[in-house]
């Protein structure tokens, strides 16, 4: 099986934050194998009016693919407490979004906000 590398950014809005960030990466471990992690950055809503969002962004490696990968993220919110029909714009559990899959970007429009170049920066000097 070819070995994916993957950028994936964690972000929350809700009650104790940071350990909703802990146990994402905790999840994500079970299935990507985790090679650098950057400090949680706090920021600013984008986009609607609410309390303000804990980031963190992540590198590591998976055997699967695309679709594979995204459906567990998914299901990784969704334990975590994060469902679509109770989740408002302005309240989010938990968000995992794949951002980069090898050399292919996602979520381009993500890619101009400040904070995801900063937390893109500070992981790749991690390297």
């Amino acid at each position: 099986m070819p070995t994916h590398q993957v950028v994936i950014t964690l972000g929350s809005n809700h009650r104790q934050q940071y350990d909703r960030l802990q146990q994402a990466v905790k999840q994500l471990q079970q299935y990507l194998q985790i090679t650098a992690v950057t400090p949680p950055l706090l920021t600013s809503p984008f986009g609607c009016s609410s309390t303000d969002f804990l980031n963190q962004m992540i590198l590591g490696t998976t055997d699967d693919d695309y679709p594979l990968l995204l459906a567990k993220t998914k299901l990784t919110e969704q334990m975590l407490g994060r469902h679509q029909y109770i989740d408002t714009p302005t309240l989010i559990d938990i968000d995992i979004d794949i951002m980069l899959f090898d050399r292919k970007r996602y979520h381009e429009k993500d890619w101009e906000r400040d904070y995801i170049q900063k937390l893109y920066q500070d992981l790749m000097q991690q390297q």
